[in-house]
């Protein structure tokens, strides 16, 4: 139960990782985009973004990485 709970509270930092930095890194490149008024760039960037976070869910969805807060979820109960 212990290791359940270890790798639970991994998964969900991989998660975190990944939604933080293309958060950090979408709001870099829309500073950049804002300062030149590069609307083009923006939305392109902004599609791209949504995009990849998107895949990423998915990807990360599909290896079980969600199941992550119900194993905490049980452990807290």
């Amino acid at each position: 139960m212990m290791l359940d709970l270890i790798f639970a509270v991994l998964k969900i930092c991989v998660v975190l990782v990944i939604v933080v930095s293309g958060v950090y890194n979408y709001v870099k490149v829309m500073r950049e985009n804002v300062r030149e008024k590069d609307a083009k760039n923006a939305f392109f960037n902004t599609l791209f973004f949504v995009v990849v976070q998107v895949l990423g869910i998915l990807l990360l969805k599909s290896i079980g990485v969600f199941k992550g807060f119900d194993t905490i979820a049980a452990y807290l109960r």
